[in-house]
This record gives structure tokens, C-alpha cells and sequence, in this order.
């Protein structure tokens, strides 16, 4: 499913009722529903049915309270039994719980959270009470799920307070990735040292923009310089994609 810009009338470009989204804007929050982020707020989409509708704010569903009308919401990660949103200009936070079916308003004590957050800040899980969520510009913090008061919590504390991190992945060996700006971080085996993953000399330029790892493969996306991919266990460079 993929919105088309010649989908639309010109007459249709200036209207905020008329749905439109971004590719990333897709998540799936439970099987055979797709939840969509539009210019008009939030989408559902029955697969069996192909049935496509405004999330209304009176339909009683857990999709009924994400942000606080129309209007663009981002979705900071989805799986098995939750997602999180984020709406524009970080007015809103929250966390949902498919299966308590109730919503959670993310806490913290930072301010101007419009400047920390956005449309780039995405949520991965680390274990099962954290997490990370990336920055809009530089570093990523972490947040906690607080079993004693049932609340999920960002904590101030900035990590890579240097580079701008466009992803963070954990793979099957419990080790942590960072995509940035300036490259590919690992995680050591059995230490918290991050090292660095060097592109081959004379491939362009060094920013990561996302990386997925597939069986013993590590494919490293980049802005403007193509796709490399690794052997994941070794690191070993094995070929560049244009």
C-alpha cells in the first residue's frame, strides 16, 4: 500500500480533509489492520475488506485517542502488541497497549520537546522495561517502562550527544547498532564500547540513513552513496550496491 502523488486532483493539494500520507506513515497494530498517518489525521485500512476510513474519535477503538484531532501524527515504532505515536510539534507522546487496549502519555522531565523530538524519532526495544527513542537532530535517550507506577518514562540523560542517529537496532546476539552521520556503530560483544564500521575507501560518503540485518548479512543504507553489505559476524566488506 503506497499513497501516489498523481492519485490526486490539483484542486485537492491545499485541502486539509483530504488524506494523504508518507510511506513511512504504515503500521500494522494488529493483524489485518493497517493504521495509516494522513494530512487529515489518522487512517485505518481493513485489508480483507480494502475498506479505507477516517479514525473517527467517537468509534470507541484504542486508535480513537491518538493525537488531539487532524492533522500529522508519526509513528515511533510498532510490534507485536503496541505502537507509539508521536503528533507534530511533539504536543503529544504516547504509547499504546494493544492488549490492555489503554494508552499511555510518555513522561519526562525535558523541556521544549518540540526541538528533541519528531519525525525522526523512533523507538526500539532493548529489553522489556527499555528502550531507546532517537532525537530529531543529535544523540538518542532511553525510556523506561516503571512496572511499580505502570508509567513509561524518557530520562534526560543524552547519549551520542554528537551524532545524528537515523536508527538502532538489536540483533539475536543482544548487541546494540547505531546508524548516524558519521556511519555504523557496533556494539562489542560483552561491553558497553561502541565500535566504528568502516565503509570501503572511496565509496562516498559515510552517513547512514537505515540498515537491516538478514540472516549473516548487514545491509547499510547511506544518503547518496548507495547500499553496502557486510557479513554480519565479521564485519567483512562484500559488495556495494549503486
Amino acid at each position: 500500500l503506497e499513497f501516489r502523488y498523481d492519485h490526486y486532483k490539483k484542486e485537492d493539494a491545499g485541502k486539509t480533509d483530504v488524506p494523504f500520507g508518507r510511506s513511512d506513515g504504515v503500521i500494522m497494530p494488529e493483524p489485518g489492520i493497517l493504521l495509516l498517518a494522513t494530512t487529515a489525521g489518522p487512517y485505518r485500512y481493513h485489508i480483507a475488506s480494502k475498506m479505507f476510513s477516517p479514525v473517527s474519535k467517537h468509534d470507541g477503538s484504542l486508535y480513537a485517542q491518538i493525537g488531539s484531532g487532524k492533522g500529522w501524527v508519526h509513528f515511533m515504532h510498532c510490534n507485536e502488541g503496541s505502537f507509539s505515536v508521536i503528533a507534530e510539534g511533539a504536543t503529544e507522546m504516547a504509547w499504546f497497549d494493544n492488549r490492555k487496549k489503554k494508552k499511555y502519555l510518555l513522561q519526562t522531565s525535558l523541556t521544549g520537546l518540540d526541538k528533541l523530538f519528531g519525525w525522526r524519532s523512533k523507538i526500539t526495544r532493548l529489553d522489556d522495561s527499555t528502550f531507546t527513542i532517537t532525537a530529531s537532530q543529535k544523540g538518542f535517550y532511553l525510556l523506561r517502562y516503571h512496572r511499580n507506577e505502570d508509567s513509561y518514562v524518557i530520562h534526560p540523560e543524552l547519549y551520542l550527544s554528537d551524532f545524528l542517529c537515523s536508527g538502532i537496532l538489536k540483533d539475536k546476539q543482544d548487541r546494540i547498532w547505531i546508524g548516524t552521520d558519521r556511519g555504523l556503530f557496533k556494539q562489542q560483544k560483552n561491553a558497553s564500547q561502541l565500535v566504528k564500521l568502516t565503509l570501503p575507501a572511496g565509496k562516498g560518503k559515510t552517513a547512514v540513513s537505515c540498515f537491516e540485518a538478514a540472516g549473516n548479512k548487514l545491509f547499510v543504507g547511506t544518503f547518496g552513496a548507495g547500499i553496502y553489505v557486510f557479513n554480519r559476524s565479521t564485519l567483512q566488506f562484500l559488495h556495494h550496491i549503486d
